[in-house]
């Protein structure tokens, strides 16, 4: 199968710029980049989705150009933002850059055919005339105002900043200078990037007169309408120092019935014949293995299999045969120090503010920190449970009423 098939099967396919022309490209080995933002020190787990897909691409026999943002970065993509992003030093962007690079060898390993670029390396030291004169006499104002966050800001009379407004040329500009440099025919990324990469691809066109090709990746949601890599709690990082490979864990266990298959495609290496296998199977099992496989991929087949383990044990068969877990109905909305006092894991509301404050209140795994936090619809499963916990032994699990 070609692995352009494959990608297409597994759904991370939403759109390209020649179906036939990327498919053709795919037949044999090939050069394919893509850019991310070096605005965190650490990628999260809507990456996931592409750290996977970048290993079927390099099964497959193709090379992968890692391109960080050192120089883009400084501008931060106003894709899908209302308003201007709070600049980054060039400190922060070259210390983002160096851990978001340390931490996709970590995962993808040294020995794969990837080659890791910064590309500070050429814009930062280009010269202001050289652009203006190789790059803007390409790229029409007609066209870059066709762009959904331009044409958006302007209908609402919000401000577009001109160094907001020339970023999708500079990221054009990288296609084309890895076009020239590296051969590099295809790139990828989030459906949010279509209109800046289809400008990379129109730049390469004009200047080069050859044909480049562009893919997109749908634009994920959870089933309770979260940006992937997002949780109640906030983002969910693959640095283990920021969230831990258990919380990382339940994250996937949290996924909704709905969203179950769609995730093993995508967020994992498990063939299509095993993936059917395995949704046979009951929905709270699926998720499990949904959360082994991604934990594993990311953290290491030691990590998944202690933080299932943690997992089976605080919510699991130890923790049902050992004694039966305490229910208690309860109701949208309910403030969660009331919750802990209803279900006796606190004696009195002090107790229950004393008890978060010192770290030891979590709700389905999450650790609570807010004291006014309330319980909200999606903190309930397809079952229309959550579970609540003081430290490792005081269990109570909420029904929502």
């Amino acid at each position: 199968m070609n692995v352009f098939d494959l990608l297409k099967e597994r759904g991370y396919t939403y759109q390209t710029s020649n179906d036939e022309g990327v498919k053709k490209l795919l037949s044999k080995p090939a050069t394919i980049y893509q850019g991310f933002d070096p605005s965190s020190d650490s990628f999260h787990a809507g990456h996931v989705m592409h750290l996977v897909a970048y290993r079927h691409l390099l099964d497959a026999g193709h090379k992968i150009i890692f391109l960080l943002g050192g120089g883009t970065g400084l501008i931060g993509d106003p894709t899908g933002k209302t308003e201007g992003r709070e600049l980054l030093s060039r400190l922060e962007v070259k210390a983002n850059v160096k851990s978001l690079e340390k931490q996709a060898r970590g995962l993808l390993g040294e020995e794969a055919d990837i080659i890791f670029l910064d590309n500070a390396e050429w814009l930062t030291r280009a010269k202001l005339i050289d652009y203006l004169c190789r790059i803007t006499p390409h790229l029409s104002v007609n066209r870059l105002l066709t762009h959904e966050t331009y044409k958006e800001r302007l209908s609402k009379k919000l401000n577009l900043s001109l160094l907001e407004f020339l970023y999708s040329s500079l990221q054009a500009w990288d296609f084309l200078y890895l076009f020239e440099n590296h051969d590099c025919r295809l790139q990828i990324g989030g459906q949010d990037q279509w209109r800046n990469i289809l400008d990379g691809v129109e730049l390469v066109r004009k200047v080069k007169g050859a044909e480049v090709f562009a893919l997109t990746s749908p634009l994920l949601e959870t089933g309770g309408g979260a940006k992937m890599g997002k949780s109640e709690r906030g983002t969910v990082w693959l640095d283990p120092a920021k969230t831990s490979p258990y919380e990382f864990y339940q994250y996937w266990v949290n996924t909704p019935d709905v969203d179950l298959e769609r995730n093993l495609k995508l967020f994992t290496l498990l063939s299509l014949d095993n993936i059917n296998q395995i949704m046979d199977k009951h929905p709270k099992e699926v998720q499990h293995r949904l959360a082994f496989e991604v934990t594993k991929f990311i953290h290491g087949e030691e990590a998944a299999q202690q933080a299932q383990g943690d997992s089976e044990k605080l919510f699991g068969q130890e923790a049902t045969t050992a004694e039966k877990v305490p229910t208690l109905e309860i109701e949208e909305g309910t403030i969660i120090i009331d919750a802990l006092v209803k279900s006796n894991l606190a004696s009195s509301k002090s107790e229950a503010r004393r008890l978060i404050k010192q770290g030891g209140v979590k709700l389905n795994a999450q650790k609570i920190t807010d004291p006014e936090a309330q319980i909200s619809e999606k903190d309930f499963d397809s079952t229309n449970t959550a579970t609540l916990s003081v430290g490792k032994r005081k269990i109570v699990k909420l029904v929502r009423g």
